[in-house]
């Protein structure tokens, strides 16, 4: 399993994978992976990408990605909703 932003791999935060078997089908099994980043308001509306490798997939991999909206703190009392 790998991360992505953008285009740039994601080789910090990338937290532990693991396989477990599907319920009711000991046959398939799911892969569950975590990813923790600090993200900025410079990565607003880019792609997070989860790929998976693996040779069954006609392609070699299958990805899962989202686009990131991205929410900044602020001081208290006051309320910034994106960060653009």
């Amino acid at each position: 399993m790998r991360w992505f932003l953008g285009d740039e791999e994601l080789k910090q935060g990338v937290g532990e994978t693991r396989n477990e078997t599907e319920e009711g089908d000991e046959r398939r099994w799911k892969t569950v992976g975590e990813l923790r980043h600090k993200f900025s308001k410079a990565d607003y509306g880019k792609p997070v990408t989860c790929r998976v490798e693996h040779p069954a997939y006609a392609t070699g991999s299958r990805d899962a990605t989202v686009v990131l909206d991205v929410l900044c703190e602020s001081p208290p009392g006051n309320y910034i909703s994106t960060c653009m």
